[in-house]
């Protein structure tokens, strides 16, 4: 039903709370390293990284210096015609709930988990027409979060329930140019059977991409 084995569904959960616990509280890095069932902060700090994208307390400082994004009327036109192609890469359309204002965050990962580096991102500011790029052959994973606008960072950064989520029904195939799978996704609340997301992806993907 989910597509991730259970122990890698429940290191997930644990990490998705570090990520959390280091977001909204002050405990030390070693205090949510117990928190979480680590024993050994080193090790902790590593698959923390390697899953992240970010050690922890870098996390944290980037956390405190980024700004909220700024909500424009970019709302874009249903009749515009997607591109037809893309060099290595391919276009989709995203949509959301009439009332949604916020910031939508794609990424196409080489695993069902949205966890490490994405192998291509982009973000954003209305729901409408997203590029990928740069992708080589594979079988990648298309998954998509919007996080509600918000006056508070750590709102924003660690919405809860209020973040909608978006996953592609089957893999993305890629190979020779050409693109086999949907690339189509429609935002929702989250449901139990979503893959835990892992990554910090304001922190992650805002510094890597441009907004469309």
């Amino acid at each position: 039903m989910i597509g991730i084995p259970p122990g890698e569904f429940l290191s997930a959960l644990r990490f998705r709370m570090a990520r959390r616990l280091l977001l909204t509280t002050p405990l030390s890095v070693t205090d949510i390293c117990f928190e979480v069932g680590y024993t050994s902060t080193g090790s902790f700090t590593s698959r923390f990284t390697q899953l992240i994208g970010l050690p922890p307390r870098l996390l944290r400082r980037q956390a405190h210096e980024f700004e909220l994004p700024r909500i424009e009327n970019t709302e874009q036109d249903p009749a515009l015609p997607a591109p037809v192609h893309m060099k290595n890469g391919f276009p989709g359309w995203i949509s959301a709930p009439p009332t949604f204002q916020g910031t939508i965050y794609v990424g196409l990962f080489s695993r069902p988990i949205p966890q490490g580096p994405p192998v291509s991102c982009t973000q954003l500011h209305a729901p409408g027409f997203y590029h990928l790029t740069n992708i080589s052959d594979g079988v990648y994973y298309l998954m998509a979060a919007a996080f509600p606008m918000a006056t508070d960072l750590q709102l924003y950064l660690e919405p809860g329930e209020n973040i909608l989520l978006a996953k592609s029904a089957g893999p993305i195939i890629i190979h020779n140019g050409y693109v086999a799978g949907d690339p189509n996704l429609v935002l929702r609340p989250p449901l139990l059977t979503d893959p835990p997301l892992v990554m910090a992806l304001p922190l992650r993907i805002n510094r890597k991409t441009k907004r469309y």
